[in-house]
C-alpha cells in the first residue's frame, strides 16, 4: 500500500510526491468538473465486481480528472475497473485480465506516456503483471514478471533514485521482498531480493531515517512484527530492522502520527483485533508500539484526515466483522474509539479517495465475501454516509408515509408481522423520527396503505392481515394515536391493500390482493371508517402479492394492477365505475413478481406498469398502450431477490426513476429513468438486514425525495436521505446490436446502433465509422439519428479477409461518444448449411447394449460429427456404432460439415431406449387379508388385499358390476340383504394380471335377530316295549329352516336329521332325545324325549287249570300264566286260528 502522508508536516516525501503522489492520486489534486450527483442518498454505496475481491486502489484511469477504481478478483483472475461519475457512483469498464488469483494492485505511470498504468501481484502465478493504461478506462494484456512465492503486496516508488517508477513486492511463503526496477517503458528488471520476516503480507514505502532515500517497511503476519528495510538509493536495501506488534500483521502503512516531522507506523493486527501504532526517530528506528482496538480481523489500514483538523486518522477494513473502523488521531500519535460504519461481507481492502469530488476524504473497500465493492462517502466530520435506523416491531414487512399529527412534517406507519401492530414514528422534518408507540392490528400484518377513511380530515390506516384474513381500519385522532382497529373479512392470506375511490362516491375504498384465494377483495367505504363488501374479483392469477390503483385505460375510472407471483404475470382488471371490475387481462412477467407500481416512464401521457420479480432478480417494465393494455416487459436486472419497488424523481430530471428493495442484498437499488421507458444500470444503497418494503417522502423538508426502507430481519427502518444538489450534464450512449458481425466477399451485413440519451439529452448525433478493413464499407441509415440507426457493412468480392474491429463514432456538438463492432470478413463461398438425416438406427426400444447407426448429407463430401447422450460432439464416420449401453433413455446426434466449412445448425436427433432386462411374464398372486363375517348384518363392508408383486395396481368387482380400479382397503355401503360376491384382481407393473381373481362370498341379512327358540316334537317312535334292536323316529320343529341334534341314552348331542334309525340295540330301556336349533342360532331347551324297552326273548307259557282230561261237560275253562310279567297271550281251540 502506497504511503499517505501529510505534506506540510513531513519533510521526507518531497522527492517520492512526484512519483508515488502524483501517480496515485493526481485526480484528488485537481478539482474534478461539475458533473452530476446522478443519485446520491445518505449510504453506503455497493458496486458489483467479480469473483473474491480482495484489494482496491485509486486513480484516474480515463483522464477526466474524476477518481475511478481497481478493483483485484481473487478466484476469477481479473480486476474490474470502476470508473467514477463524479458524485461518488460508479460505472463499470471492461474488466482486465491478470494473472492467477491476483491479491493486490498498485497504481502509476510505469511508462512515462501520462496515462495510468496498473501493477497487480499474482499470488497464484508467482508473479506481477503491468497493465499500460490506453487513458481511456482500459488496459493493454498483461506484462508478467517473476517474484518470489506467493506475492501478497506490492507498492510503487523510484526506489533506485533514476526517475522511473520501480517496484516491491512482498512474497509471503519466501520470506522475502522482491525489487523489480523499472526501465521507464512499462519493463522491470530484478535486483537482489531482500529477506524479512515469516510470511510478509504488506508492505510500505518512506523515508524513515531522514536521509532522503526510500525505504521499506514489511508486516510479517507469522512473526508478529514489522520489517524496515533502509535503502542504499539504488534499488538495493540493508538487513532489515524488526519490530514487534500484534499478533498476525496483515497491513502496514506510514503517516506522521505525532507531527514531528518524522514517519511513523501503523499495522493492521488481524489475530488481536488491533492497531499497533510505532513512532519514528528518525533513524530508521522505531519506538515500542501503542496499541489501541479496531474490528474484528483487522485487515488493511490507510491514513486519511476524516475530519479536516490537520492531523492524519486511520480507516481499518475489519474482515470478520464486516465493517470499516475509523480512528480520528489527536496528533500525539493516540486514537480515540474506534468508529464503526458497515461494509459489505469481509473487508479485506480500504482506499481513501474523493469520489464526489466535495473536497472531503472518502473510502472504498473491496468485499471479499459478498463479491463487491463499497463506497462510503464522507461528510467531513470523520463520519461517513450511512443510512439513519429506527426500532420498531419484530419483522417489519411494510412501511408507508403520512403526516399522521397534523404538523406538516411526513411520519411514518410500518407493520410488523410478528409483534402483529403497527408502529407510528413521528418526523421532526429533519430526517430523524420520535420513538414509535405501537397499535394492534390482527394477526401478521403485511401491508399497510393511508387514507381518510371517516371524512374528518384525519389520516388513517388501513392494514391487510395475512393470518386472519381481514383488513383492520385504524382511525387516526390527528395527534399520531390511532383508535382501536376496526376488522373486515376478505379473502384468504391477504397480502397487500390498496386505496382509491372505485365507485365515484367521493369515499375511499379498499382493494385487497389476497394471496392464497388468488383474488382480489374490493370493500366500498360508507365514509364514516366502516366498509362494505363489494362484488370479489375471481381468478386474478395465482398467489397476488401486491395491488396497485391507477386509470389504466383513460376513460377516468380507476383500474387495478395485480402482481401474480405464482402465475409470473400482472393481471389489469378495468374499473366499471361502480366499484365492479371486468374480468382480467394478463401480461406475462418475469419470475415470480412480487410488487406493482404505476407510472408514465416513456413520457407519453400514458400509465405504465414497473414489476419486481423475486426469482429473477430483476424489474419488469410493461409500457402502456392507454387502452388498458401493455406492451411486452423490458426487464432491468437489481440486487439479489428484489422485493417491493416505489417511483420517484431521485436526481429531479423530470423522469420518473425506481427504487428497489433487495432482501438478500441488504440494499436498495435505484434505476434511473431515462425518460424512455428504459432505465441505467442500478446503484445500490446499503441498509438494514432484509429489506423487505420501501417508501418515498421528503423526510428533510429539503424538496427532495428521501427514501425509506422496512427491514425484516433487523427490526428496523433504515431513512436514506437525498444527498443531491446538481442535475447531470445531458449526453448519451452509442451502443451496436449484434456487436459483432461476420460477413463474406460480395456480401453485407447489418447492426443496429441505439442512441440512449442521460440526463436529458435531446439533440441528434451524426455517426461514422473507421477501422474498415480494404473493400469494406458503411453506411448508416439514418444519419444523423435520434434513437437508433441501421449500420450496414458492405464487403466487395476482394474485400481484405479476416477479423478486425470497426469503431462506431457518434457526435453531436463537443460530445462524441464511441461503440465497437467486431467484423469477421471471411471468402466467398457457400454458406449454405447442409442438411444431416440419420438413414438407419436401432428401435425406439432395444433390448441390446449396443446400437449403430448410419446417416448422410444432403451435400457429397460433408464430414460429421457425433454426439451420444451429454458427451462432447466428436468426429465420426457412417455407419457410427456404440456398445456397452447402459438400460435406460440415450439419445445419438449427428451434423454435417459441408466442404465450405457450413455446419448443420439443426443436428439430426433419434432418442431410443436400452431395456436389457428380460421381460417379467409371471402375473401376481392376490390374497384378501381382511373381510366382512360369512353372515353379517351391516349393509357395509371392507375389503383388504395385498398381492405377491411390489408396485402392482389393483381391480376390484361387487357382484355382477364390472372390474374397476381399486386400493385397499376397498369399502362398500348400501348392501342389500341376500348373498354378495366380491372380487380382486392385482396387475403388477410389467401388466401381468392375476388369472383367477381372488374371491369372497357372504350374506347380509339386517332383519333384526329372532331370540325365540323353536319347540321340538317327535312325530313318530318305536312301540313303549320293542322286540325289536332297531327303532326309528321322525321328529319335527316349530321354525322352517331349524337344524336337529339327537341324543341316544348317554351319548352326547350329533346333528341329525328326520328321519333319524338306529339298530343293533341291546334288549332293556332306551331313551332318544332331539332338538332343533332355528336359523338364528336359537336352540330349544327343552328337548323331545321318548323312552322305550327292546326285549327280544320270548316267555315261557304255563296252563295252570283246566277241564279233567275226560269231562263230561259241554263246557271247558283254562288259567295259564307266562314266566314274563305283562306277557299278553293268544288262545286257540281245535282248528280255530
Amino acid at each position: 500500500m502506497s504511503v499517505v502522508a501529510f505534506k506540510e508536516k513531513s519533510r521526507v516525501l518531497a522527492e517520492l510526491s512526484l512519483l508515488v503522489a502524483a501517480a496515485l492520486f493526481f485526480s484528488s489534486t485537481v478539482s474534478a468538473p461539475a458533473l452530476a450527483q446522478t443519485v446520491p442518498f445518505s449510504s453506503r454505496l455497493d458496486f458489483a465486481v467479480e469473483a473474491h475481491p480482495t484489494f482496491v486502489a485509486v486513480g484516474d484511469f480515463n483522464g477526466d480528472r474524476v477518481q475511478d477504481l481497481a478493483v483485484t478478483n481473487f478466484d476469477s483472475n481479473t480486476i474490474s475497473v470502476l470508473l467514477g461519475n463524479g458524485d461518488g457512483t460508479f460505472r463499470a469498464a471492461p474488466t482486465v485480465a491478470a494473472g492467477a488469483n491476483p491479491f493486490a494492485v498498485a497504481v502509476g505511470d510505469f511508462n512515462g506516456d501520462g496515462k495510468l498504468d496498473l501493477v497487480v501481484a499474482d499470488d497464484g502465478s508467482n508473479t506481477v503483471s503491468v497493465l499500460l493504461g490506453n487513458g481511456d478506462g482500459t488496459f493493454g494484456a498483461p506484462l508478467p514478471f517473476a517474484v518470489g512465492i506467493n506475492p501478497r503486496f506490492l507498492t510503487v516508488g523510484d526506489l533506485n533514485g533514476d526517475g522511473k517508477l520501480d517496484l516491491a513486492v512482498a512474497n509471503f511463503n519466501s520470506r522475502n521482498v522482491s525489487v523489480l526496477l523499472g526501465n521507464g517503458d512499462g519493463t522491470f528488471r530484478a535486483a537482489p531480493t531482500v529477506v524479512v520476516g515469516q510470511s510478509p503480507f504488506s508492505i510500505a514505502v518512506g523515508d524513515f531515517n531522514g536521509d532522503g532515500k526510500p525505504d521499506l517497511a514489511v508486516a510479517n503476519f507469522d512473526s508478529n512484527n514489522v520489517s524496515v528495510l533502509l535503502g542504499n538509493g539504488d534499488g538495493t536495501f540493508q538487513a532489515p530492522l524488526t519490530f514487534g506488534v500484534g499478533a498476525n500483521p496483515h497491513a502496514v502503512a506510514a503517516g506522521d502520527f505525532n507531527g514531528d516531522g518524522k514517519l511513523d507506523l501503523v499495522a493492521a493486527n488481524y489475530g488481536s483485533t488491533t492497531v499497533s501504532v510505532l513512532l519514528g526517530n528518525g533513524d530508521g528506528t522505531f519506538r515500542t508500539p501503542l496499541t489501541f482496538d479496531a474490528g474484528g480481523g483487522p485487515a488493511s489500514v490507510a491514513v486519511g484526515d476524516f475530519n479536516g483538523d490537520g492531523r492524519p486518522d486511520l480507516a481499518v477494513g475489519d474482515y470478520a466483522s464486516n465493517t470499516l473502523s475509523v480512528l480520528l488521531g489527536n496528533g500525539d500519535a493516540t486514537f480515540r474509539a474506534p468508529l464503526t460504519f458497515t461494509a459489505g461481507n469481509g473487508p479485506t481492502s480500504v482506499a481513501v479517495g474523493d469520489f464526489n469530488g466535495d473536497g472531503k476524504p472518502d473510502l472504498a473497500a473491496a468485499n471479499y465475501g459478498s463479491n463487491t465493492g463499497s463506497v462510503l462517502l464522507g461528510k467531513g466530520d470523520g463520519t461517513f454516509q450511512a443510512p439513519l435506523a429506527f426500532v420498531v416491531g419484530i419483522n417489519p414487512r411494510f412501511v408507508a408515509v403520512g403526516d399522521f399529527n397534523g404538523d406538516g412534517k411526513p411520519d411514518l406507519a410500518v407493520a410488523s408481522f410478528n409483534s402483529n401492530n403497527v408502529s407510528v414514528l413521528l418526523g421532526n422534518g429533519n430526517g430523524t423520527f420520535q420513538a414509535p408507540p405501537s397499535f394492534a392490528a390482527g394477526i401478521n400484518p403485511l401491508s399497510v396503505a393511508v387514507g381518510d377513511f371517516n371524512g374528518d380530515s384525519k389520516l388513517d390506516l388501513a392494514v391487510a392481515n395475512f393470518n386472519s384474513n381481514n383488513v383492520s381500519v385504524l382511525l387516526g385522532n390527528g395527534d399520531g394515536t390511532l383508535r382501536a382497529p376496526l376488522a373486515f373479512a376478505v379473502g384468504t392470506n391477504p397480502f397487500s391493500v390498496a386505496v382509491g375511490d372505485f365507485n365515484g362516491d367521493g369515499r375511499p375504498d379498499l382493494a385487497v390482493a389476497n394471496h392464497d384465494s388468488n383474488n382480489v377483495s374490493v370493500l366500498l367505504g360508507n365514509g364514516d371508517g366502516t366498509f362494505r363488501a363489494a362484488p370479489t374479483v375471481a381468478a386474478v392469477g395465482s398467489n397476488p402479492f401486491s395491488v396497485a390503483v391507477g386509470d389504466l385505460n383513460g376513460d377516468g375510472k380507476l383500474d387495478l394492477a395485480v402482481a401474480n407471483f405464482g402465475s409470473n404475470t400482472v393481471a389489469v382488471l378495468l374499473g366499471n365505475g361502480d366499484g365492479t371490475f371486468r374480468a382480467p387481462l394478463t401480461f406475462g412477467a418475469s419470475n415470480g413478481p412480487t410488487s406493482v407500481a404505476v407510472g408514465d416512464f416513456n413520457g407519453d401521457g400514458k400509465p405504465d406498469l414497473a414489476l419486481v420479480n423475486l426469482n429473477s432478480n430483476n424489474v419488469s417494465v410493461l409500457l402502456g398502450n392507454g387502452d388498458g393494455t401493455f406492451q411486452a416487459p423490458l426487464a432491468f436486472a437489481v440486487g439479489a431477490s428484489p422485493f417491493s419497488l416505489a417511483v420517484g424523481d431521485f436526481n429531479g430530471d423530470g423522469k420518473p426513476d425506481l427504487a428497489v428493495t433487495s432482501f438478500n442484498s441488504n440494499n436498495v437499488s435505484v434505476l434511473l429513468g431515462n425518460g424512455d421507458g428504459t432505465f441505467q444500470a442500478p446503484l445500490a444503497f446499503a441498509v438494514g438486514a432484509s429489506p423487505f418494503s420501501l417508501a418515498v417522502g421528503d423526510f428533510n423538508g429539503d424538496g427532495k425525495p428521501d427514501l425509506v426502507a422496512a427491514n425484516y430481519d433487523s427490526n428496523t427502518i433504515s431513512v436514506l436521505i437525498n444527498t443531491g444538489t446538481v442535475t447531470a450534464q445531458p449526453n448519451y450512449t452509442v451502443s451496436a446490436s449484434p456487436s459483432s458481425l461476420t460477413i463474406t466477399q460480395g456480401g453485407s451485413g447489418t447492426s443496429t446502433i441505439t442512441l440512449t440519451p442521460r440526463n436529458g439529452f435531446s439533440g441528434s448525433v451524426s455517426l461514422s465509422a473507421s477501422g474498415l478493413p480494404s473493400g469494406v464499407t458503411a453506411s448508416f441509415s439514418p444519419n444523423p439519428a435520434t434513437t437508433t440507426s441501421t449500420l450496414t457493412l458492405t464487403a466487395s468480392s476482394t474485400a481484405t479477409t479476416g477479423q478486425g474491429t470497426v469503431t462506431i463514432t457518434g457526435a453531436s456538438g463537443t460530445l462524441t461518444n464511441t461503440t465497437t463492432v467486431a467484423l469477421t470478413v471471411t471468402a466467398g463461398s457457400d454458406t449454405t448449411p447442409p442438411d444431416t438425416i440419420i438413414t438407419a438406427a436401432p428401435p425406439a426400444r432395444s433390448n441390446s447394449s449396443s446400437a449403430s447407426f448410419s446417416f448422410t448429407a444432403t451435400e457429397a463430401g460433408s464430414s460429421f460429427a457425433c454426439q451420444l447422450d451429454a458427451s462432447a460432439f466428436a468426429a465420426c464416420v457412417s455407419p457410427r456404432s456404440y456398445s456397452g449401453l447402459a438400460d435406460g433413455s440415450h439419445t445419438f446426434q449427428v451434423r454435417a460439415t459441408d466442404p465450405a466449412g457450413n455446419t448443420d445448425p439443426t443436428p439430426a436427433s433419434y432418442t431410443w431406449t436400452v431395456d436389457t432386462t428380460p421381460p417379467d411374464t409371471t402375473p401376481p398372486d392376490t390374497t384378501i387379508t381382511a373381510a366382512p363375517p360369512a353372515r353379517s348384518t351391516s349393509s357395509s363392508a371392507s375389503f383388504s388385499f395385498t398381492a405377491t408383486e411390489a408396485g402392482s395396481t389393483f381391480a376390484c368387482q361387487l357382484d355382477a358390476s364390472a372390474f374397476a380400479p381399486c386400493v385397499s382397503p376397498r369399502s362398500y355401503s348400501g348392501l342389500a340383504d341376500g348373498s354378495h360376491s366380491f372380487q380382486v384382481r392385482a396387475t403388477d407393473p410389467t401388466g401381468n394380471t392375476d388369472p383367477t381373481p381372488a374371491s369372497y362370498t357372504w350374506t347380509v341379512d339386517t332383519t333384526p335377530p329372532d331370540t325365540t327358540p323353536p319347540d321340538t316334537t317327535i312325530t313318530a317312535a318305536p312301540p313303549a316295549r320293542s322286540n325289536s334292536s332297531s327303532a326309528s323316529f321322525s321328529f319335527t320343529a316349530t321354525e322352517a329352516g331349524s337344524t336337529f341334534a339327537c341324543q341316544l341314552d348317554a351319548s352326547a348331542f350329533a346333528p341329525c336329521v328326520s328321519p333319524k334309525s338306529y339298530s343293533g340295540l341291546a334288549d332293556g330301556s332306551h331313551s332318544f332325545q332331539v332338538r332343533a336349533t332355528d336359523p338364528a342360532g336359537n336352540t330349544d331347551p327343552t328337548p323331545a324325549s321318548y323312552t322305550w324297552t327292546v326285549d327280544t326273548t320270548p316267555p315261557d307259557t304255563t296252563i295252570t287249570a283246566a277241564p279233567p282230561a275226560r269231562s263230561t261237560s259241554s263246557s271247558a275253562s283254562f288259567s295259564f300264566t307266562a314266566t314274563e310279567a305283562g306277557s299278553t297271550f293268544a288262545c286257540q281251540l281245535d282248528a280255530s286260528a
